[in-house]
Formats: C-alpha cells, structure tokens, sequence
C-alpha cells in the first residue's frame, strides 16, 4: 500500500477500521491524489477487488478506480463502482457497516491476468466533499480490508477416456487453459503416437503447473 497527496501537510494516521483494528486515514485532499494498492496475480485470472471506504463530512466524496500493470500508465475503470460517492459512518474495531463496502469485477480486463504486479488506484475525483460543498483542509478519508480476488490457472484435465489404435496418431485436447504443452512417452507434437494397445500417461503443463490423464488404446 502507498498513498500519494499533492499537500506536503497531509496527515496520515490509523484510526479503527471497518470491523478491524486499523484503517488508513488522511487530510488535505486534492483532486488526483489517491490511495494505491499493489499485488501479485501470477496464475490468476478474472480478477476482481473488495475494499471499504468512508469519509468525514467535509472529506472527499468522489472517487474513481485506476488499474495499471506497470505503475506508470493508468487507465480509469469501467462498470459497477469504478466511480462512486462516499458516505459518512462512524468506523469501529468492533462492528462492520457493510453499507461502505464496494466490489469491483475487473474479469473482462484480461491483462490483469496472470501478471507479476497489478496496481490499484482509489483517485480523489472532484473537490465537492460528503456534505456536498467544498472539500476542507481537515477533511479526512479512510481505507480499509482492500481485498484482490481470481479464478486460480492451475490446470485441469480431461477424464480418462479410449482411442481405437487407427485413430492414431490421435491429437491430444481437452486440457484447460490453453497455451500448455502435452507430453509422455509416447507423445509427440502434441499427438498420441503409439498404437500399442493398454493405457498411455498423458502430462499437460502450463506455467502454473500440471496434471496427468489416461488414454486407453482399444
């Protein structure tokens, strides 16, 4: 996590969260400064991220999410809650308020994909605040329990299945997703070679792993 303010005299502290002991909280609000997330999608697809927002009433009210794969192209969000008006509540330890909880579904965005590092920016908007008038110097916003969620990669593989040994050479399918490579003893070129009659092993590896499957020639 980072957060980067135009104001040198923002403040920055760790007040009680939304159902947790901590949040991020700060002052002097301007529009572009943000809140950034980081993380790591490596063998994850169709992300999408959770987080929890409030403000003080003279605070930002305006938002917008930004998502970038190098930290220094960022482009604005698109769907449910990629732009959204923060309300006031008072944060306890103790009790969550599920009314300040957004979820953005980032899934049609591919390249968020299986990516070393994605970055995250929840971007100050405009300079109206909560009470819908101007944003004050002491205004203040709070951030809490960002989560990134995924569909894991990891391979999967058909079922053991039969082949007629004149079907041979037989080319190999079925395993998810794309892009990996089969592989055996008798594998070659993403074929089944060997018309010997009896079960032949078949690996499918990605970048994210592998598993095994049968295949019977009759």
């Amino acid at each position: 996590f980072t957060g980067l303010h135009a104001s040198a005299a923002t403040v920055w502290s760790n007040p009680a969260g939304n159902g947790s002991g901590k949040s991020v909280s700060s002052n002097t609000w301007a529009v572009g400064d943000y809140y950034q997330f980081v993380f790591n999608t490596t063998c994850y697809s169709g992300i999408s991220i959770t987080w929890d927002q409030t403000g003080s009433g003279t605070g930002p009210r305006d938002f917008k999410v930004q998502y970038s794969t190098n930290g220094t192209i960022f482009t604005d969000a698109s769907g449910v809650n990629s732009t959204y008006a923060l309300i006031v509540s008072n944060w306890s330890a103790g009790t969550p308020h599920s009314e300040h909880t957004r979820t953005l579904d980032l899934s049609g965005v591919t390249a968020l994909d299986n990516q070393p590092t994605v970055y995250i920016r929840l971007v100050d908007n405009s300079t109206t605040n909560i009470n819908g008038t101007a944003v004050a110097t002491g205004g203040t916003d709070r951030v809490d329990n960002f989560i990134a969620k995924g569909t894991s990669m990891t391979p999967t593989c058909p079922a053991d299945f039969s082949v007629c040994s004149n079907a041979i050479p037989y080319t190999l399918g079925g395993a998810t997703p794309g892009g990996g490579t089969y592989s055996g003893p008798d594998v070659s070129g993403g074929q089944l070679t060997s018309a010997t009659p009896g079960p032949h092993v078949i690996t499918y590896t990605t970048a994210c792993g592998s598993c095994n499957f049968t295949v019977t020639v009759v």
